[in-house]
């Protein structure tokens, strides 16, 4: 039951962040390298992992952390962009990618 109730109250923030995310990659014309969904997922575990770490290690994880790394991704999205508008027949390899098992 309190799993249940946590998934349906976490839904709408992962679909909102999505969201986000979708909104950001379609205005800098980029194709995410993964569903905005599955980064979505990604930037909560990074919230929750980065919380965790702190409360075990106080001090251990700088206040700025968080938001540098979500500059970090929106830097990378922003060159990915630039590269596609200096070459618009280029590949984006990031969509192309493929895991290897």
């Amino acid at each position: 039951m309190l799993r249940e109730e946590f998934a349906r109250r976490r839904r709408p923030v992962r679909t909102s962040i999505a969201q986000l995310i979708q909104k950001a990659a379609d205005d800098m014309g980029v194709d995410l390298p993964i569903p905005a969904e599955h980064l979505a997922v990604v930037v909560l575990e990074l919230s929750n992992g980065l919380a965790i770490e702190s409360i075990a290690d106080p001090g251990s994880v700088p206040s700025e952390l968080f938001g540098s790394i979500l500059g970090l991704l929106q830097t990378a999205l922003a060159a990915q962009a630039e590269e596609r508008m200096a070459d618009p027949g280029k590949l984006n390899l990031g969509a192309q990618a493929r895991v290897v098992k």
